[in-house]
């Protein structure tokens, strides 16, 4: 497994794409903790929130953060695939519209949103999703969802994934995402053994 070189001086500024709050759909109450975790590690965070987080703005600024994350709802199409994605603040980031982004150096992609990596009922390998779409737009390492997540585990998962990176990059070691994921994952899997919808959901895509 491939991880990301990194040392004490290379702690990147995220982009964090944050939406608590998105009219017709529930209140995400774990997107303030998130923001607040992705803070307190990577202070250099740039945060696109409420009318700040449109989907022009956030194509921007896709160009210039290796990091991104995405807090808020996103939406599945089973029969249309391509239409699948982010509820931003004025309108959806499409897994079509995703993959034609070309950021200038990226490397990691976390949507902490439901069914993210959830594919179509019309193609046979259900390729036509968001995560693979952030491949396609050049991350290695993309952390999406198969299911509906609840989010109070959405929110304790990403604090302890972004706990680990810290964590490797503290020490000067490549940032390992499969493992902090993975790692993230088991301790949810001992604390809800018999309860696998609720853990099982998370995957990581890439080397």
């Amino acid at each position: 497994r491939d991880g990301l070189a990194a040392g004490p001086s290379a702690r990147p500024g995220p982009l964090v794409v944050a939406l608590a709050e998105t009219p017709g759909a529930a209140p995400l109450a774990g997107v303030a903790r998130e923001v607040e975790v992705i803070t307190e590690l990577f202070p250099e965070r740039r945060l696109l929130s409420g009318p700040d987080a449109t989907v022009a703005a956030v194509g921007r600024a896709l160009e210039d953060h290796p990091w991104v994350h995405f807090s808020c709802h996103g939406v599945s199409e089973p029969l249309n695939p391509s239409r699948s994605g982010l509820i931003l603040y004025d309108g959806r980031l499409t897994a079509s519209d995703a993959a034609t982004r070309r950021p200038r150096n990226p490397q990691l992609a976390v949507v902490s949103a439901c069914s993210t990596a959830q594919g179509g009922t019309t193609l046979s390998d259900e390729a036509v999703q968001l995560v693979a779409s952030l491949q396609l737009a050049g991350y290695p390492h993309v952390i999406g969802t198969l299911w509906p997540v609840a989010d109070r585990l959405a929110t304790h998962l990403t604090e302890e994934f972004y706990r680990a990176l810290s964590e490797d990059i503290a020490r000067g070691r490549p940032i390992d995402p499969a493992m902090a994921l993975h790692l993230t994952v088991r301790s949810l899997r001992d604390r809800y053994a018999r309860a696998p919808h609720l853990w099982a959901a998370h995957i990581h895509t890439g080397p």
